[in-house]
């Protein structure tokens, strides 16, 4: 899978290995006006990835709809399917092209830091999550709210050391410290010790507790269970 990220300018032999890339059974995610650039970064009439993702523009894009988090408007469908739309313009576009698919975001994520910190980032993290999950891609681990929600403001690290699994996770809210009810799903039942209270769990395929504010867990994850230790 690629990845292209504000990706204004792209060379034609650059838009050649990505299509073949498609053709072949490959998936490309883009975010807001991907290849509107050539490779000297000369502006465009039409995208050179426009026909890849199934999009069309009424007029050319320009400098000054750079960098907005607002979707485009004068972007419109061209074989690609919306999956998502914000006050009528789409924002997540589907395409089929030969045996691969191609994803596209209608928007840049340049104010995801600051939403993040003000706790209002859940559009942009539910359609990048959609996106992945068209391309195949889904998160191994979730971290919920005890009603089942994604958890806000939180940081999971994965570790794997053979066929352990250690899990690190942290909250990170800015302007209030709190505690707050979590749970942990992590796929299928594993033998689970909180490493930091030194405490088996049982075997489970979801860890529940409490986090707070600035407070790291940490959690192993096992094939089976611990038994007597001797130094």
């Amino acid at each position: 899978m690629l990845i292209l990220p504000f990706s204004l300018s792209i060379t034609d032999e650059e838009v050649a290995e990505i299509e073949k890339s498609v053709e072949a059974g490959g998936a490309v995610i883009a975010d807001g006006q991907a290849g509107v650039m050539d490779g000297h970064a000369k502006w465009l009439d039409a995208g050179s990835l426009d026909e890849l993702f199934g999009i069309r523009r009424t007029k050319p894009a320009r400098e000054e709809e750079v960098a907005s988090d607002q979707p485009e408007e004068d972007l419109e469908l061209a074989g690609g399917e919306a999956l998502e739309r914000v006050d009528g313009a789409p924002v997540l576009i589907r395409h089929a092209h030969g045996r691969g698919k191609a994803v596209y975001l209608n928007y840049f994520l340049t104010q995801y830091a600051e939403k993040r910190r003000e706790g209002t980032a859940g559009r942009e993290q539910e359609l990048v999550r959609r996106a992945l999950a068209e391309c195949g891609v889904e998160p191994p681990y979730r971290v919920l709210t005890a009603a089942g929600l994604p958890l806000k403001n939180f940081e999971l690290v994965p570790y794997q050391a053979g066929s352990a699994r250690l899990l690190g996770l942290i909250k990170e809210d800015d302007y209030q410290v709190r505690p707050e009810a979590f749970q942990l799903v992590i796929g299928r039942p594993w033998h689970v010790y909180d490493v930091r209270a030194k405490r088996y769990l049982g075997e489970t395929a979801v860890v529940r507790g409490v986090i707070r504010t600035a407070e790291p867990k940490l959690y192993a994850l096992l094939p089976g269970k611990i038994g007597s230790l001797s130094v």
